[in-house]
């Protein structure tokens, strides 16, 4: 079949190695590509597709001057025991990722933000989205489209009432938290322990809502950036607690807030006369 650009759309059933594949080199093309209908058959993988799978021959590829795509996205079975997924500006990889992961992952929204009404899917997946230079907003509806496309499934955000931890100011102890004299911004993790420079606090609330896999509402009402260090046990909540009390002179209260959530479900079948 010849098509006017050269564009590869395959679409397999999630119950048989799921993959999804979208390549193209011509950018009009790709800026397209959210209009393109699903299903519709191309009759071979292009060689550079083939070529970016472990264990295929890129000889021929190679020898033909390949480039690297300007858009492309696919997601396809693994056997990869352990990966993780690394987003960078224009781009997402992944290995090893679960169904669950990779909606979470596709619609920027934490994991226990995602309420899955569809029949839980077994396995783990590869993914790879390459947005065009200069269209990199593309990435993420890309992606999205990719992952509803593939496991049959649609998502929507609704607003919720969910256990939560608030984060609040102890009336009882001075504030630990230092506002920063600093320049740069930056925050980073290692085993038990987390260090923030010149930040606000919704990024602590985000750090902390990932360390318990619960919301966190920050209604402490401080403004402005700050720097903070510490210690926790991850396989203790109650270590994580006691640390932002401890070390920072706030507090975390259980309590119940509606919170926007990403609800997934499948669409009904369509009704025929």
């Amino acid at each position: 079949m010849l098509v006017r650009v050269s564009l590869l759309l395959l679409i397999v059933s999630a119950s048989s190695n799921p993959m999804s594949c979208f390549h193209t080199n011509d950018q009009v093309a790709a800026l397209r590509i959210g209009n393109v209908q699903t299903g519709e058959s191309i009759a071979s993988l292009s060689k550079e597709i083939i070529s970016r799978h472990p264990g295929a021959d890129d000889s021929k590829a190679k020898e033909e001057n390949y480039s690297p795509p300007l858009f492309e996205a696919f997601i396809r079975s693994s056997d990869s025991d352990s990966g993780g997924l690394f987003p960078l500006p224009g781009e997402i990889s992944g290995d090893g990722i679960t169904f669950q992961n990779l909606i979470a992952a596709a619609y920027q929204t934490p994991f226990h933000r995602v309420i899955n009404q569809a029949p839980e899917v077994e396995g783990k997946y590869k993914v790879s989205v390459v947005a065009p230079r200069g269209r990199e907003e593309l990435l993420y509806p890309m992606f999205q489209q990719m992952v509803e496309s593939t496991f049959g499934i649609r998502a929507h955000r609704e607003t919720r009432e969910m256990d939560v931890f608030v984060l609040r100011l102890r009336a009882e102890r001075h504030l630990r938290l230092r506002p920063s004299q600093l320049r740069s911004a930056q925050h980073w993790f290692e085993s038990g322990r987390i260090h923030a420079e010149k930040q606000p606090l919704s990024v602590l609330a985000d750090v902390l809502e990932n360390l318990l896999d619960r919301a966190v509402v920050d209604e402490t009402g401080l403004q402005g950036e700050y720097d903070w260090d510490f210690s926790y046990n991850r396989a203790d909540e109650r270590s994580v607690v006691k640390a932002v009390e401890d070390d920072l002179g706030l507090e975390m209260v259980p309590a119940i807030r509606p919170i926007e959530v990403l609800v997934v479900d499948q669409p009904a079948p369509e009704t025929k006369p």
